[in-house]
């Protein structure tokens, strides 16, 4: 699973309810909106892998994954721009799987994006080699391919990346992202970048208020 937490703190027990009664073994946040020095609920079956903001509480991600599945955090990669943090998991047939949980912040400057993002990216990428890998994240990324009304900088420079490259981008058909001002337009930044190496079955977009 993927969610877009907008603050993780103040719902922690009906996430993990919600994780126990869909039988959801790994799930990527993006805004967890925590601090290094913030608390986290902790649960019996499962591990949450943290990557903070040190200077504000916006931002962050992080990854829960059930003790139950074979896997190890990953070291940190070394990016400029985006946020992340990294789970390799070890599957039953003995191949294995890389989970990117990653965040782009929306504040960020035109001239860091034009700089860094896409070269984050591809660290990113090069950083899985050739295992099977899913970046799960809000991009804050818009463009028309994945049912925006129109594109961003941002956008722009992730589509270009994707007709020049090998990897795929998942999107559900319906908006990710809905303003509470309805003079705004609703759009689709939180997107699923893989290789596409393990099959996936469809994507769904649940609204779920936790």
């Amino acid at each position: 699973m993927y969610w877009n937490a907008n603050s993780v703190n103040n719902k922690i027990v009906e996430l993990y309810e919600f994780l126990n009664q869909q039988h959801i073994q790994l799930s990527c946040i993006s805004e967890t909106f925590l601090n290094p020095n913030q608390h986290l609920l902790s649960h019996p079956d499962y591990n949450i892998y943290r990557f903070d903001r040190t200077q504000n509480s916006r931002g962050g991600v992080a990854i829960i994954v059930n003790k139950s599945l074979n896997h190890q955090l990953l070291p940190n990669v070394n990016l400029k721009i985006i946020e992340c943090i990294s789970v390799e998991v070890k599957l039953m047939n003995h191949s294995k799987t890389i989970f990117h949980s990653v965040y782009l912040p929306g504040s960020a400057s035109s001239t860091m994006i034009r700089q860094h993002f896409i070269n984050d990216l591809r660290k990113l990428i090069r950083f899985s080699g050739n295992t099977s890998y899913f970046i799960c994240g809000d991009f804050n990324t818009k463009h028309r391919h994945w049912n925006c009304n129109r594109a961003n900088l941002a956008g722009t420079l992730l589509y270009e990346e994707y007709i020049n490259s090998n990897f795929q981008i998942l999107h559900p058909d319906e908006p990710t992202y809905i303003p509470e001002d309805n003079r705004r337009t609703p759009s689709t930044i939180d997107l699923i970048i893989t290789n596409a190496l393990h099959q996936t079955t469809d994507l769904y977009l649940s609204l779920i208020h936790i």
